[in-house]
């Protein structure tokens, strides 16, 4: 679950949305009834947020999750064994389509291709560590390339 701002007493009710995602067989009106009002309330207190998608299991909730007051962008956090974010390309261009930007973990040549598939724009990219300057310096140069 994204987090989105911390106010005194929310600690509790963050605790109990913790454990509503954590279940996979969460339906649409317990996600509305249960969680969406909470969301709101935190989305509308600022002035920007970024949702913390916890995995795939989440895209069957993504159309309300984009409802969400002030949201203006999703963290792709797919858990282990989802596979490349390249295989989400379509969903990201949905995503961007509706003005979101994206925050993605991926591997250089992931990211290459999730940029050359929708352009720059809007993308954010957790790359990971270089084990050497040159192999950094050599991943911004294929950037600047594309």
């Amino acid at each position: 679950m994204g987090s989105f701002g911390w106010k005194s007493g929310e600690q509790e009710e963050r605790q109990r949305l913790r454990a509503f995602w954590s279940a996979e067989r969460v339906d649409r009106p317990a996600l509305r009834a249960l969680a969406m009002p909470a969301l709101r309330r935190w989305t509308a207190s600022l002035d920007a947020a970024l949702y913390h998608l916890d995995g795939v299991c989440q895209l069957r909730f993504l159309d309300l999750i984009c409802t969400l007051p002030n949201l203006r962008g999703i963290q792709w956090a797919a858990e282990p064994g989802a596979g490349s974010p390249v295989l989400w390309i379509d969903t990201f261009r949905k995503l961007r389509e509706r003005g979101l930007v994206l925050y993605i973990g991926a591997s250089v040549d992931d990211a290459l291709t999730i940029t050359k598939a929708l352009g720059p724009e809007g993308l954010f990219f957790s790359i990971g560590d270089f084990g050497t300057v040159r192999e950094a310096e050599a991943a911004i140069r294929a950037f600047e390339k594309r």
